[in-house]
Parts: C-alpha cells; sequence; structure tokens
C-alpha cells in the first residue's frame, strides 16, 4: 500500500499515459511507462476500462511490478528496438499480455533460470507471479520467439 502511495504521489507531477479507470492499475503502469521512457522503451498500451476488477492490491502490485520490471530490464540489454506492449482486457474474465523484445530466454519447465549474481539472492518475480495466479485460478503461459518474450495469463471473472 505504501508503494502504490508513492505511485500516486509521483503521478501528480507525470503524464498520465494510460487511464484504465481503475487507481491501482493505472498508477503502477504509468510509473512503469515513465521508467520505460528514461530507458528509451517504446511502452505501448491496450486497456479498456478496468475499474471492475477486485483483485487485492498487494496481488495486483506484485504482479503487474514484476512482469513489466522484467520486460524493461529485458529491453535495457538491448541496443536498439527496445519495445515492450501491455494489454489488459476485462470482458468476463480479465486478458493479461506482457509482449518485449529481447535477447534469447531460455525457459527451463516452467521457469527461467536467472541469469543474475548471486542466483540465490534472484529470480524470485516469476515464481510470485506464477504463485499469485494460481491462488487466482488463472490460466498462464510465456513464450520466447523472434526476438520477443511474451507472458500471458487470463483469470476468471474477478469483478467487484
Amino acid at each position: 500500500k505504501a508503494y502504490v502511495g508513492q505511485l500516486q504521489e509521483m503521478q501528480t507531477t507525470r503524464i498520465f499515459a494510460v487511464n484504465s479507470r481503475h487507481p491501482i492499475i493505472d498508477a503502477v503502469l504509468n510509473h512503469k511507462y515513465q521508467t520505460a521512457k528514461e530507458h528509451e522503451i517504446d511502452f505501448q498500451f491496450h486497456v479498456n476500462d478496468l475499474s471492475q476488477i477486485s483483485i487485492g492490491t498487494d496481488e495486483l502490485v506484485v504482479l503487474l511490478s514484476n512482469l513489466l520490471d522484467n520486460a524493461i530490464e529485458a529491453c535495457c540489454r538491448l541496443d536498439a528496438c527496445r519495445v515492450i506492449q501491455c494489454s489488459i482486457l476485462f470482458d468476463r474474465t480479465l486478458f493479461l499480455s506482457v509482449r518485449n523484445t529481447s535477447n534469447p530466454v531460455t525457459i527451463v519447465g516452467n521457469t527461467i533460470p536467472t541469469s543474475k549474481t548471486p542466483k540465490d539472492e534472484h529470480g524470485f518475480g516469476l515464481s510470485r507471479i506464477q504463485l499469485i495466479l494460481k491462488q487466482l485460478n488463472a490460466e498462464y503461459t510465456f513464450v520466447y520467439e523472434n526476438g520477443w518474450f511474451e507472458f500471458v495469463a487470463e483469470l476468471p471473472s474477478i469483478c467487484e
């Protein structure tokens, strides 16, 4: 909650790049948009009215922040063609997709081994994402193809 509060305070001085009508989602997306912009990453959104979504604040922040931080980090490793495409659409179910340009990614089973050191202090973001999605009874998949990494999830009806 403190993190979201900080994001919302920062938004008062920044341009709103996206408005989904959900204050938590908007705070996270607008903050990550600003971060991407600072790293010369083309960040594209496709959202609709998400005002009825009722995922807990903690879960929502961890889910979106980890997915977008991973995408930003992958793009920063590239010299050119830095692109993130984020879709969050609600229509009976919640569809979430984060797609970004990336160097080749090795997927082992249902995980991606960390390339950071020390290894025992990194690589927890994806497992946290997967745990949250499992708790929400969501289906998800991720793939690397032709210079693009994509994470897609569909969450059952989660509305107020």
